[in-house]
């Protein structure tokens, strides 16, 4: 029929049942009934794919999450998968792909349907604005591929590397010797989170097929997922109708409308999320950490919880009145960011140069080494719990005067003693930075030269990071 829509089926579904579909939650029981005639089986649709996702929203809509779902459901994992869907961990992530193993059986009955209408106080929240017509069979697979790293120098390798590596997650693709190369310089370079997430398989399966975190693992479980789907006869989607093309429906209620508020939902979905990292973040950094200690920590984290909820009770009141969904609610979560960002301790640091036998080499340390001049002074954390940062480490030789500086390394090279380390923002925040610090090690020289410019955004192959200036400078 016409308008007809398709939702990921979850547990508990039945044919013939209310559905609201804005909240991708189901309704009351029996509301049609219907009446199937069998036909012939269909032929199994199989994708088996993989992508990188650019876009936090592409993921949610990977699975067929709406929006309204997205905020109303977040923290019950039977509705929402949060592992899977983690924005905080995507957002640390240098890449992002997720590999997708979907059996479709679209149904080959046709139908009657006969409303049950019951009086009721509140018709719209009964039924719903759908009914559950029939199901799509099968089972799908999703699993996301975080490839996680902050060091710079081997940022275009890993690209490079997963771009061999990841067009084997397909039908009939062998692992040949450099896809195998390539994972292997993927696990050894970066660490790998790989989270799976099962639609209409059986729990047992979900239970006992991991990944472990592993590439070629992963690779065994999509295979066999894809070889088995031609047998799956689980649910994967259910299909709503619209109680309107049901012959007796006879305009007992009119089912509401939620098309432009679903469109409309994926802004404040952006802002509910966004706001979940935050969060994430506060509650990371240890409270002394926070010039006003826990008491200021704990002030944030309710006004971030507060936010929260100003987000799910728009939602709830959009699925009642769509029209409301025209009025989205304010304040902007960078702001909430730069807030918390501006009650975390920072450490003055001080940009220096200091001459040695075969020339000059500049340094940051967070006092004047007493044979140093001063270039200039700046803000930054001496801790590493803060997101958004990189760790920024200076080192001496031990054998000769030959200087290092090392960006998102946790240790100093062997044969080099570290002299200082800092974490510098990586992001260029609102009303957080003026500059940006521009780091040029020349090896063959053994020296580093520091440049502070302007905070206009950061080259690809750049070794920087954002600042906020106290003194001297560009």
């Amino acid at each position: 029929m016409i308008g007809q829509i398709r939702v990921p089926y979850a547990d508990g579904m039945t044919e013939g049942q209310g559905y609201n579909s804005y909240l991708q939650e189901t309704c009351v029981h029996d509301a049609v009934t219907v009446k199937a005639t069998n036909g012939p089986d269909t032929p199994m649709n199989l994708v088996y794919e993989s992508s990188e996702i650019k876009d936090y929203n592409e993921l949610l809509q990977t699975l067929d999450i709406s929006a309204g779902a997205g905020i109303s459901g977040w923290g019950t994992e039977s509705k929402i998968d949060s592992k899977f869907l983690d924005k905080t961990e995507i957002k640390k992530s240098l890449l992002t792909y997720v590999v997708k193993v979907d059996a479709q059986r679209q149904p080959s009955s046709t139908s009657k349907y006969d409303f049950n209408w019951k009086e009721t106080s509140d018709p719209r929240a009964k039924y719903g604005d759908r009914f559950i017509s029939d199901f799509v069979k099968g089972g799908a697979l999703f699993a996301r591929v975080s490839i996680i790293t902050n060091e710079k120098s081997t940022s275009h390798e890993l690209q490079v590397a997963a771009k061999t590596a990841f067009p084997v997650y397909s039908a009939n693709a062998e692992i040949t010797s450099e896809v195998k190369q390539s994972m292997e310089k993927i696990q050894k370079s970066s660490e790998v989170k790989i989270y799976l997430h099962y639609v209409g398989s059986p729990t047992e399966m979900q239970a006992s097929e991991g990944a472990d975190n592993n590439m070629l693992r992963l690779k065994q479980v999509a295979d066999a997922f894809y070889n088995s789907a031609p047998n799956h006869t689980y649910k994967r989607f259910a299909l709503l109708e619209r109680y309107t093309n049901i012959p007796n429906f006879n305009n007992e209620f009119q089912p509401l409308d939620y098309a432009e508020a679903k469109d409309r939902s994926w802004a404040v979905f952006s802002d509910f999320a966004e706001c979940l990292v935050i969060q994430k973040m506060l509650r990371a950094i240890d409270s002394t950490h926070y010039t006003s200690g826990r008491t200021g920590r704990d002030q944030l984290d309710n006004k971030l919880s507060t936010q929260l909820q100003v987000y799910r009770s728009w939602v709830d009141k959009v699925s009642k009145t769509p029209t409301e969904a025209t009025s989205p609610p304010g304040n902007d979560p960078k702001a909430l960011q730069t807030e918390v960002l501006r009650a975390v301790k920072k450490t003055k640091f001080i940009a220096q140069s200091i001459r040695f036998t075969n020339g000059r080499t500049h340094f940051i340390d967070d006092h004047t080494h007493p044979t140093a001049t001063e270039l200039f002074s700046f803000e930054a954390y001496d801790f590493n719990q803060v997101m958004f940062t990189t760790k920024v480490i200076f080192g001496k030789s031990s054998n000769d005067d030959r200087y290092i500086c090392l960006m998102g390394r946790n240790t100093i090279t062997p044969g080099y003693k570290q002299t200082s380390q800092l974490w510098g923002l990586e992001e260029r925040m609102t009303d957080m930075v003026d500059g940006k610090l521009v780091i040029d090690p020349i090896p063959e020289m053994g020296i580093v030269k520091l440049e502070l410019k302007d905070a206009k955004p950061r080259r690809d192959d750049e070794f920087s990071f954002y600042i906020k200036s106290l003194s001297g400078g560009k």
